[in-house]
């Protein structure tokens, strides 16, 4: 009875202690070209008449569909509904040495594969000060009619509240232009 107590503590000791081990899988990133494309949509809108003087984050992502709109249109892509040969998707993080935070509200998908692999690498490979904040932006660009994730890539910046609200803006579509230029190539 003894024995076989001890084996089976043993054997979940050691999986306990091999998962504790395992790697977080690097999420995949794509990437493809706008080539042979003609028409996007954004996964899901900002609601109109979100944006108010007390909201911050419905101002954020204001500016971020606001210049991924410009991105696309000025590289001849045309803004359709339905009907969109690419679907655009994105995931904003928030991260400091303690919590990663993903706001995925027009994201396809939850993103926590992204959140936790940012994490390991911002909060836990790195050592950063106690008062580092980062901000991180990945963009998503899906064959709708495939279904297929052709184009992932992010830009990540640190947050500084210290600047003027115009510079922070400016950060925030220098992240979308940043985040996009290579599928534009």
């Amino acid at each position: 009875m003894k024995k076989s107590f001890l084996a089976l503590s043993l054997i979940g000791i050691a999986i306990a202690l091999l998962s504790g081990c395992s790697s977080t899988p690097k999420p995949k990133t794509p990437k493809g070209s706008s080539s042979g494309y003609s028409t996007y949509r954004l996964y899901k809108e900002l609601p109109s008449g979100t944006t108010h003087f007390v909201n911050r984050e419905a101002e954020v992502h204001n500016i971020l569909q606001g210049e991924i709109n410009t991105v696309f249109t000025s590289n001849g892509l045309q803004e359709s509904g339905d009907d969109a040969e690419l679907i655009v998707a994105y995931l904003v993080l928030v991260q400091n040495n303690a919590v990663s935070t993903g706001i995925s509200d027009y994201y396809i998908n939850s993103g926590s594969e992204i959140v936790q692999y940012a994490h390991k690498k911002i909060a836990i490979d790195q050592n950063f000060s106690s008062s580092f904040e980062a901000g991180t932006l990945v963009i998503d660009v899906i064959d709708a009619q495939k279904r297929k994730l052709i184009y992932r890539n992010h830009s990540s910046k640190q947050i500084r509240e210290d600047l003027p609200l115009a510079e922070r803006n400016k950060r925030v579509k220098d992240a979308v232009d940043e985040s996009l230029a290579q599928f534009f190539r």
